[in-house]
């Protein structure tokens, strides 16, 4: 029949000694054995010692951030037949050094080149790119001031922040104190280790900003990767100096965008918006200021030479990737921690977390989560879910909570009638509702957990103790 491997010459040999009529397998092939798929060992995490966003960590020039495992090839297995068969070829894992970071020679490692915050982000599937974000220190408290304090990465407060300042970075701003009338406004996220009173905060980058933008870049620069191949055949022609008698490199570069890239002007258009959605000023001054310069030179017919194309290029890709790394090291959570806000206006991309005595008189939008221990005269609209032990108002239309449809909204105590606002549905809480859930299943329906009294808690418990 064929079968030439993997005989079981032990079973067949039993079989035969046996004299009633038997059943055996009498031979059998090997599986391959697959191969151990590479991986990036990384030595930010270990460094962040229980902080998930590892903040105040700070690596020195010359620290190893990442370093890649190269993948393990696996056995061949076989068949009865005597075929071979090859195991699938492990997956590969690729390692890239952004902004702050240098690659080793063999490819192997990331160090730091820059000191700064560490971060290693997944940009695909099997890709990741190690940063080192930049980070600012200032010593508080910091008074008014005419201008903001503009940073390309993290700000570190040690201090308070006074009214009338304004702060913008375009990754994390950390205060370690209070805030006092002043503005904040992040890429990433807001810690704040103490209270916020007649405040601002705001965050802004999400992750599908930052891809529109990321998109919007590569597109350009496509273009002039393309634009560049062309002018070197120009160049490279033998008549090219009879060409440059009657129109110079500029004027043909300009006829070149007209004709064969027309669409490059709406793009660089485009990627312009998707800057401002961005809506975070240090972080994307250098790549506007080259797609501005860039734009100037290439219409105006006053490109030099080649060279000077390539410059563009390579300046706005180290640019906008440079905008990449410094916006996206931190994920995309943009979240807001405070301990105790007052009066204040808090706008997040991610979840608002407040401790302490909780949030009294202030206007949350968020498209997040809410969490925190008390909501007094507040108006919360969330985009996922609000979370309170709490919640109590001087007025009905003092306090309201809202998500849209498919959200849900936790209360452990309404102190006062409460209106809450699910999608299309409303209703109004009750004085004394307790350990309330309203869940919504994306579609109209609206589930509603019934809130306990306190005697039926307390013979729940006293049932849960008998059992």
């Amino acid at each position: 029949a064929g079968v030439v491997r993997g005989i079981h010459e032990h079973e067949i040999r039993n079989a035969l000694e046996d004299p009633g009529r038997v059943r055996v397998q009498v031979a059998s092939g090997r599986l391959p054995t697959p191969g151990r798929p590479g991986r990036v060992k990384s030595y930010v995490d270990k460094l962040f010692d229980g902080n998930s966003y590892g903040l105040g960590v700070e690596v020195q020039p010359g620290q190893v951030l990442a370093r890649l495992i190269p993948p393990a090839p696996g056995a061949p297995g076989f068949d009865v037949t005597g075929q071979t068969r090859e195991p699938a070829p492990p997956r590969q894992v690729q390692l890239q050094a952004g902004f702050g970071t240098q690659l080793s020679g063999d490819g192997s490692a990331v160090a730091a080149t820059n000191p700064g915050r560490p971060v290693l982000l997944r940009i695909e599937q099997d890709v990741y790119r190690a940063t080192v974000v930049p980070v600012a220190k200032l010593h508080g408290p910091l008074v008014e001031s005419k201008k903001p304090y503009r940073f390309e990465g993290d700000v570190l407060i040690e201090g308070d922040v006074g009214g009338g300042v304004t702060i913008q970075a375009g990754g994390w701003i950390w205060v370690k104190g209070s805030v006092h009338g002043a503005t904040l406004e992040a890429g990433q996220g807001i810690w704040v280790d103490e209270h916020v009173k007649w405040g601002r905060l705001i965050t802004r980058t999400t992750r599908v900003q930052l891809r529109d933008f990321q998109q919007q870049m590569q597109a350009i620069l496509a273009d002039l990767e393309q634009m560049c191949e062309y002018a070197r055949y120009i160049v490279d022609h033998p008549r090219y100096d009879e060409l440059t008698r009657s129109l110079s490199f500029g004027e043909i570069m300009l006829m070149l965008a007209e004709q064969r890239f027309a669409q490059l002007h709406h793009r660089l258009h485009d990627a312009r918006r998707a800057m401002a959605r961005l809506r975070v000023h240090p972080a994307t001054i250098a790549p506007e200021a080259v797609l501005n310069t860039l734009e100037h030179a290439l219409y105006s017919g006053v490109l030099q030479s080649l060279f000077e194309l390539t410059q563009f290029t390579e300046a706005l890709a180290k640019a906008s990737q440079r905008v990449v790394d410094a916006l996206g090291a931190g994920g995309s959570d943009a979240p807001v921690h405070a301990s105790v806000v007052f009066g204040s206006e808090i706008d997040a991309e991610g979840d608002v977390i407040v401790g302490g005595t909780g949030v009294e008189q202030t206007i949350i939008r968020t498209r997040g989560n809410v969490r925190a221990t008390c909501l007094r005269n507040c108006r919360v609209e969330a985009g996922s879910s609000i979370s309170a032990e709490t919640v109590a108002a001087s007025l009905r239309s003092a306090l309201v909570l809202e998500v849209p449809e498919g959200g849900r909204i936790r209360i452990g105590t309404a102190l006062t009638p409460t209106p809450v606002r699910i999608g299309d549905w409303c209703h109004i809480l009750a004085p004394r509702t307790r350990d309330l859930e309203i869940e919504s299943d994306g579609k109209g329906g609206v589930r509603l957990i019934r809130p306990t009294t306190r005697r039926q808690r307390r013979n729940q418990i006293a049932e849960t103790r008998r059992t």
